[in-house]
């Protein structure tokens, strides 16, 4: 019949497929005769894009582990390298526009995402960078704060009026995201839009963004099509009825001869710069100060407070570069850098990879830098690199290139495409993190059940010698649950148990404190050095039959992959997260829950 034809052919693919993979596989596994950077084996046609669509930084991270400080990603046809060595990061950052350019690399990007015609975008984008950095400047950013801090402070003041508590999460996107943006857009936009639905709409986009600049058909993504339509319907409108006349962004679009035909879309993409990262840097800012072991960096960040927590120390208190909670949200930043920046080769390159060496690069290939993970390079920033710490020392290894440097090291880009509005985001979440953490208690929410379960865990490693220094820790960060790293934990259960014994050796030698890196979003495995981790959390329960599934890996690993993990029956495994949570190391895997106090705010 006409159905076994069709088996056969199936099988067929199937097996050729099977035979692909195997050769790719061989092929890829060593640098090329000729100095290429190994390819890593991916899908035919698509090669790796699903895969770094959906997983982001942990593949990133599986990818490097396996290959090294260079290695190509194959996009849909395209080749990117991804470069992680010292040397090649700061000439990937110097080197001169003839070299390595950044227009071609990243405008089929924007056309995706944001919907710009590159030909008419890219002219005015060195006015509009120029633009945007001489407006957010230092010395411009009190008018900006107070207004911030007037519309945050009226916001929790409602929060607080008609709940106790709340997902911190969604308490900072209440926080900041209308008050940015009647900043940036004015007051006149805001009353025009319905908010609710302009913010459901933004992070709808927001999340699907990374699949979307990828090849997937947006035919295929419907929620981020919506999402996007209704956000440049809402700046058309407001463009055409001039309701951005004298704001920020009105400035911009006026300074730079922006046409109507493109102003929507660069509104859509500053408001995308403006929040995408400060809401999510917020967070982790303030959930990092929230852990035990962070109490004297708490304490340390609110002293400056002085002589009492009102509007007008919070400001000033943000807007110093040199406090102790200016280095807290660059440290929460630099543990939490999602994306890539992105070049293309001009010309062929020889890219210095470390003393003698040298990766070939032909002309038109993509270059790439995941600053999340670069950061967790113990060559960048010493030991324990992916612990939070605030007083660690600044980026001292590439120096001269403009914005790269200091604790937050790569987060904001560097050389001519630097991010123009740095400062005004590190003040906002210096700002937010300073108001939430002295205006309400923001304490984490213990229920009964999670107290029990913190008893629990403290009796099973009261058992284990080896553990006996996680007790206390453990039982205190079961609380914590929605600081665990997502996309750190996709690269552990995607393949569990699929390390191999040279990966293993790779390890020891590189990181001989057992620092838990990208998999547990930063510290060091206590069993092993005796020091807390500074983000591990459990969140979810084993199934009922005990049995631990495929989905499921111990937080303790890499640093327990030495062999079979004694931390397995101590520990309640992650659960498998949900598509978007793979997408990148921006959002927390679950939210944090804190208990407002109403009689703090004024």
């Amino acid at each position: 019949m006409w159905w076994h034809g069709v088996c056969e052919i199936l099988a067929l693919l199937g097996l050729l497929s099977v035979v692909w993979r195997a050769f790719a596989s061989y092929y890829s596994s060593v640098t090329f005769k000729d100095g290429r950077a190994p390819i890593v084996p991916g899908y035919p046609v698509i090669g790796n894009t699903l895969s770094l669509a959906q997983h982001g930084a942990a593949y990133i991270h599986r990818c490097r582990m396996q290959y090294g400080d260079a290695f190509t990603l194959s996009l849909a046809g395209r080749r990117m390298t991804l470069i992680f060595d010292p040397v090649a990061l700061h000439y990937f950052f110097s080197a001169p526009t003839d070299q390595i350019a950044f227009r071609p690399a990243v405008e089929h990007f924007t056309q995706r995402v944001f919907g710009m015609p590159s030909a008419e975008f890219f002219p005015s984008h060195q006015l509009m960078l120029g633009t945007l950095r001489k407006a957010l400047v230092p010395a411009e950013l009190a008018c900006h704060l107070q207004w911030l801090a007037a519309l945050m402070l009226q916001r929790l003041q409602r929060s607080c009026a008609h709940v106790q508590k709340a997902g911190l999460l969604a308490l900072v996107k209440d926080l900041v995201f209308q008050p940015t943006v009647e900043v940036l857009y004015g007051a006149a936009f805001c009353q025009a839009q319905d908010m609710a639905r302009l913010q459901q709409a933004f992070f709808s986009f927001e999340s699907g963004f990374e699949l979307a600049a990828s090849p997937v058909p947006h035919a295929l993504q419907g929620t981020f099509c919506a999402a996007r339509s209704h956000l440049l319907t809402s700046f058309r409108a407001s463009h055409t009825a001039g309701q951005f006349e004298g704001t920020l962004v009105g400035g911009l679009i006026q300074d730079c001869d922006m046409g109507d035909s493109l102003a929507a879309h660069v509104m859509l993409a500053v408001m995308w710069a403006a929040l995408a990262n400060t809401v999510p840097a917020a967070f982790w800012a303030i959930a990092f100060l929230l852990q035990p072991e962070n109490a004297e960096h708490k304490r340390r960040a609110l002293a400056s407070l002085c002589p009492e927590p009102d509007t007008a120390t919070c400001i000033e208190a943000a807007l110093d570069r040199s406090s102790h909670m200016a280095r807290c949200v660059a440290e929460a930043v630099r543990l939490r850098s999602p994306g890539l920046d992105m070049r293309m080769a001009a010309a062929d390159l020889e890219l210095p990879c470390g003393p003698g060496r040298a990766v070939r690069i032909v002309k038109g290939e993509l270059l790439a830098v995941s600053p999340y993970e670069s950061h967790l390079d113990e060559r960048l920033f010493g030991p324990h690199a992916g612990s939070f710490d605030p007083d660690r020392a600044p980026l001292a290894c590439i120096t001269g290139v403009a914005g790269v440097g200091g604790i937050s090291g790569l987060a904001f880009g560097g050389g001519l495409y630097r991010c123009p509005g740095r400062f005004f985001a590190e003040a906002e979440v210096a700002l937010v993190a300073l108001i939430l953490l002295s205006k309400c208690t923001a304490q984490p929410n213990t229920t009964e059940s999670e107290k029990r379960l913190s008893e629990q865990r403290a009796e099973a490693l009261a058992g284990s010698s080896a553990c006996h220094q996680l007790e206390h820790q453990e039982a205190m960060r079961s609380m914590l649950s929605g600081l665990h790293d997502s996309s750190s934990s996709v690269a552990d259960m995607q393949h569990p148990g699929s390390y191999s014994s040279a990966f293993r050796q790779d390890e020891q030698e590189r990181t001989p404190q057992c620092k838990m890196a990208a998999h547990a979003g930063g510290g060091t495995c206590t069993s092993h050095s005796g020091e807390a981790s500074a983000s591990q959390a459990v969140g979810a329960s084993k199934k009922q039959d005990g049995r631990t599934s495929r989905s499921e890996r111990c937080v303790h690993e890499p640093a327990c992959r030495r062999g079979p993990c004694r931390h397995r029956k101590e520990h309640r495994a992650l659960p498998l997260p949900e598509l978007r949570r793979q997408v990148g190391i921006r959002w927390p895997q679950q939210d944090l829950p804190v208990t407002l106090n109403t009689g703090l705010t004024r």
